[in-house]
């Protein structure tokens, strides 16, 4: 669906796979999924502001990984 496509292009952008690496654009887009419901978008978002040690969207982090479980995203429990 439309969401896994945003967060798909947030993955190319992030990792510059087919597009010019831009951790802005990477943000942009797996939010535009994460808030539309999109869990997996969740996660990499916040992953992606602590892999990029972003410590200004920490507390963000956790608020999205807390939604990803809520959707059923055990995996991010630990």
């Amino acid at each position: 669906g439309l969401t896994s496509a945003q967060n798909a292009l947030g993955t190319s952008y992030q990792f510059g796979q087919g597009v010019d690496k831009s951790v802005q654009q990477a943000a942009w887009w797996y939010n535009l999924a994460a808030e539309r419901g999109y869990a997996p978008a969740m996660v990499n978002l916040a992953m992606l502001y602590v892999n990029e040690n972003m410590a200004d969207k920490y507390a963000e982090s956790v608020e999205w990984l807390k939604k990803a479980v809520d959707l059923g995203r055990l995996d991010v429990r630990y």
